[in-house]
């Protein structure tokens, strides 16, 4: 009977124990959600008392404060693009790319195919057809230049001497009489003064060249043009529209 009453009383032990440490975590579980809310509430008032204020049309975000002072910081808006469709805005530029260069190229092969009769002819005086078609696409932009259309000269050469006579050669913003440029009665008298006009001396020794390369290099060097990319250029006109064909 003693050790009945003895495991009673045990197992009444362990209720009340379990209930009291039920009860303590009830109440800290309590107690802790009246603190966490009052701190909410605390930091609740102090945010109510910022004045936040949005200028929509500068663009700036400002706020004030007795505490805190926040400076207008500005807001850059991207640039509007206007295209219909984004994706293919580099398609369209490329291709725009594409036709202007096979514009181009066309001008140039229709310009060649009218006047290589007159280029090769420069052979007769030790001028490589392929310079002279190149120095006259490059020169007078497939004849379309104002110096081409108003002088019919197409190759740039100017005048050159102090007097001369009417229609001669004209004006083009040029201060000095020889920076004249040349006037033409045709297209073809252009090129037969081209081969002259490489008889000089400072290019005379040009004419034993056989290498287009070095014939546009030695152009440079003898001061055909300013332009210190000249040969590069004339260089880039043969490969291209294969005007070394020309010269066989």
């Amino acid at each position: 009977m003693n050790k009945i009453s003895e495991k009673f009383f045990i197992l009444i032990d362990k209720v009340l124990k379990f209930r009291i440490i039920k009860l303590y975590v009830s109440i800290c579980f309590v107690v802790g959600l009246y603190v966490s809310s009052i701190f909410l509430y605390k930091i609740g008032q102090h945010i109510s008392t910022l004045d936040l204020k949005f200028d929509i049309s500068q663009n700036n975000l400002t706020a004030s404060s007795e505490k805190i002072k926040i400076y207008d910081i500005p807001i850059k808006e991207p640039k509007a693009v206007e295209v219909n469709n984004l994706s293919n805005t580099y398609d369209l530029v490329d291709e725009k790319s594409k036709v202007d260069e096979r514009t181009r190229r066309q001008k140039q092969l229709d310009y060649v195919k009218k006047y290589e009769h007159l280029a090769k002819r420069g052979a007769r005086y030790g001028i490589l057809p392929s310079i002279k078609m190149a120095q006259a696409i490059h020169e007078s932009n497939c004849g379309q230049s104002k110096l081409a259309k108003r002088n019919k000269n197409h190759f740039g050469i100017k005048c050159g001497f102090k007097k001369c006579g009417k229609d001669h050669c004209s004006n083009f913003t040029d201060d000095s009489h020889k920076d004249f440029f040349r006037q033409y009665q045709s297209i073809e008298d252009s090129f037969e003064d081209h081969n002259d006009f490489l008889q000089k001396k400072r290019y005379k020794h040009l004419l034993e060249v056989t290498d287009y390369k070095k014939y546009a290099k030695g152009l440079q060097r003898a001061g055909y043009a300013t332009d210190k990319k000249y040969a590069q250029k004339i260089i880039g006109l043969i490969r291209s529209l294969e005007l070394y064909e020309l010269d066989k």
